[in-house]
């Protein structure tokens, strides 16, 4: 078996709030409700038929923005989240962009290593970002795709 990825449904929403309850400030249903009538992607990763992952991405400019990401907590360190973010790195080609974004609560120190070993970098601090109780500094963590010469010589 290998993960499988597919647009979310509404019928997942129960698998994936099971899932988000998981992490130390999880989104509510209605905080999903709301990003959902936004120009976001809603991707869920199977295993199988059981759900086991998911991420909801917002295209910037430039940038594929990562708004939420979430492996289930039985199946990480199995390779989930390198294979979730190996196909935002393909969408980020597919869709002419040239760089991932992600905004980690300075707290998920997990985040931030797993992102640094996928090849992301931190690029700034944002003061007092994440509205949770004390407020929390987002570290800002950027994977940008390498510079293909040939392509360019080639245009």
């Amino acid at each position: 078996n290998k993960v499988t990825f597919r647009p979310f449904v509404n019928s997942d929403m129960r698998q994936i709030l099971a899932i988000e309850t998981a992490n130390d400030h999880p989104w509510t249903g209605d905080e999903f409700d709301g990003i959902l009538q936004g120009n976001v992607f809603f991707t869920v990763a199977e295993w199988g038929r059981h759900i086991v992952g998911f991420y909801l991405t917002e295209p910037v400019k430039w940038s594929l923005y990562i708004l939420s990401f979430s492996v289930h907590p039985h199946c990480r360190r199995n390779k989930v989240g390198t294979a979730m973010i190996n196909r935002l790195k393909d969408r980020v080609e597919d869709e002419n962009k040239n760089r991932l974004v992600m905004e980690v609560a300075e707290t998920n120190l997990g985040m931030q290593l797993f992102l640094k070993a996928m090849g992301f970098k931190w690029t700034k601090t944002i003061r007092d970002y994440f509205p949770f109780e004390p407020r929390e500094d987002a570290f800002v963590m950027e994977w940008r795709e390498p510079l293909d010469v040939e392509k360019l010589l080639a245009a």
